[in-house]
């Protein structure tokens, strides 16, 4: 029964942050994160690929040459 509970919305949530909660106390005991996606230093958009102009309302996206 418990297990229809998890497939809830409510359960869902509940359980994600239990998970989260046990991956910080890993991280602060000097143990590596149970959480696969941790952000490193390459990670995000490539550099110089957009831009954006706030106050001019524009963005400019470039995308790389096919190949071929």
């Amino acid at each position: 029964m418990e297990f229809v509970f998890f497939m809830t919305l409510p359960g869902l949530v509940i359980v994600l942050t239990l998970l989260t909660f046990v991956d910080q106390l890993l991280l602060r005991a000097g143990r590596a994160g149970v959480l696969p996606w941790r952000p490193g230093k390459d990670d995000g958009a490539p550099p110089n690929r957009t831009s954006v102009n706030l106050e001019g309302g524009t963005a400019v996206v470039r995308l790389p040459r096919a190949h071929g």
